[in-house]
C-alpha cells in the first residue's frame, strides 16, 4: 500500500487529511514537527508529503523542511504539498522557493486537494 506522510501540528488538520488520504487508499503516517517529518520521509519513502508551514520546534519550519527534502537525493522525487492557515501572501512565494510541488491555504477545497493528490501521485 502507498503511504502518505502528514507533517502538521494541528489535530484537526491531521484528522481531516488522514480521512481524505485513507479514502484514496493511502496509508497515513503523521508527525507534528519538521525534524521527525524529514526522518520519516527517509524511512518510509512516502508517495506524497503534506507539510504545514508553521511547525513547533527551533530552527526548522515546514518551508525549511521542504527545502531539505528537495535537496536530498533520496527524497527529492517525493511530491510535497505545502499547507498553511496563515494569511501572509509571502508564504506562497516561500512555497515556490522551498520547491514544494503544490500550495494550499487552509481551509481548502477537499475536491481541489483530491485532484492535486491524483495529479501528483
Amino acid at each position: 500500500m502507498r503511504v502518505a506522510l502528514v507533517v502538521d501540528d494541528n489535530d484537526l488538520s491531521q484528522a481531516l487529511l488522514k480521512r481524505i488520504l485513507e479514502g484514496l487508499d493511502l496509508s497515513v503516517v503523521v508527525t507534528s514537527n519538521a525534524h521527525d517529518g524529514i526522518r520519516l520521509a527517509r524511512e518510509v519513502n512516502p508517495a506524497i508529503i503534506f507539510m504545514d508551514v508553521h511547525l513547533p520546534g527551533a530552527g526548522l519550519d515546514g518551508l525549511a523542511a521542504t527545502r531539505a527534502l528537495k535537496d536530498d537525493p533520496s527524497t527529492q522525487q517525493i511530491p510535497v504539498v505545502v499547507m498553511t492557515a496563515g494569511a501572509c501572501p509571502d508564504e506562497s512565494a516561500g512555497c515556490k522557493e522551498s520547491r514544494g510541488d503544490a500550495f494550499f491555504r487552509k481551509p481548502f477545497s477537499v475536491q481541489s486537494l483530491i485532484q492535486c493528490i491524483q495529479a501528483l501521485t
